[in-house]
Parts: structure tokens; sequence; C-alpha cells
């Protein structure tokens, strides 16, 4: 953990979020598989955290009905790309702040665990959810573990979020105060 602190920068940050971007700007765009697939189930079983009885069964009958089921399950695939993105940019924000601040070698430092928390669930999840959603395996086993994977994506990926903004405008504030300190 400490070497990827050390090696960060900002380039190292810069390109995977200008690639997350241009990414989801393409798997999440209209007449997608996504957008289509949440078209037609109202709400997909990844977007839910928590154990909602029922939502997951139901959310597969209406990609069945609206023949989208091997849309949502390219769709499955299209997203490992992304939680890889995600992960790489919100790890490599949260590594280059805790290197600016020099806080490398605080308790904070673990923060840059729930990226790759988030990054687990995910490689967990989109399999099952297209399992789940072709009709194979055991729905009674596997939604469970499909709900808790969900449950701790958001619960990684939320945190993960809200730190990765605090630590960019931390960073941006410091980049202007070293800006006028130089200018005056």
């Amino acid at each position: 953990m400490q070497k990827r602190i050390e090696v960060a920068s900002w380039p190292r940050f810069l390109i995977p979020l200008a690639v997350l971007v241009a990414y989801s700007a393409w798997a999440f765009r209209d007449g997608g598989q996504f957008a289509n697939a949440l078209a037609a189930a109202g709400k997909l079983p990844e977007m839910i955290p928590g154990f909602p009885e029922g939502i997951a069964a139901k959310a597969y009958e209406k990609l069945a009905a609206a023949g989208l089921v091997n849309d949502y399950i390219r769709f499955q695939l299209i997203d490992i790309p992304y939680a890889v993105f995600n992960f790489l940019t919100l790890f490599s924000l949260i590594a280059l702040a805790l290197k600016q601040f020099n806080l490398g070698a605080t308790p904070l430092r673990f923060t840059l665990l729930l990226p790759g928390l988030y990054l687990f669930a995910e490689f967990i999840e989109d399999p099952l959810l297209s399992v789940l959603a072709g009709g194979g395996g055991e729905p009674a086993a596997l939604i469970p573990l499909q709900q808790a994977m969900t449950t701790l994506k958001f619960g990684a990926l939320t945190p993960s979020i809200g730190i990765a903004l605090i630590l960019l405008a931390a960073l941006a504030i410091d980049a202007l105060m070293r800006f006028f300190k130089k200018s005056a």
C-alpha cells in the first residue's frame, strides 16, 4: 500500500479518470444494453442494496418478457471494465491525496481498501447477475449472495466516492493556495 502512495501522481489519476468518463459515456448511453434493460425492468437487482424479497426475480421476468436477457448479460460483461476503471480512478485519487498531504503513514491509508472492496464485490456480483438472468443456478441460493455482494458494493463505493470528492476538493484548494503563494 505504501508503494502505491509513493508513486501516486496527477497523471496516474487523470488517465484512469479520462478512460472512466469515456467508457461510461459509451456503456451507459441511451439505446445501450444498460439503458434498455433499465427501461424494461424499472429497477435492476444491482441497483438495490439490501435484501428485498422478490425484486430480483421480478426484474428477470421483465427482462425475459422484453426479450432483453441477452442484452442484460452482455451489460454484465461491459460492467467489469467499468468497475476496474472506477477502482483505478478512486484508488489513484485517494493515494494522490494521501501523498500530497503526507498522510501515507497514518490510519487514513486504509481508505485505499474501500475501492478494492468495491472491485471485489463487482467481480462476484456481475457473474451472479448473468447466471441468474440466464436462468442458471439455484436462485434460492444465489440471489442472497448476489444481494450481499450488491450491498457490499454500495457499502464500499459510497464512502469511496465521498472520500474521493472531499480529497479532490482539498487537492484543488491546495493547488490554488500554492498558485497564489507563488504569485505573491
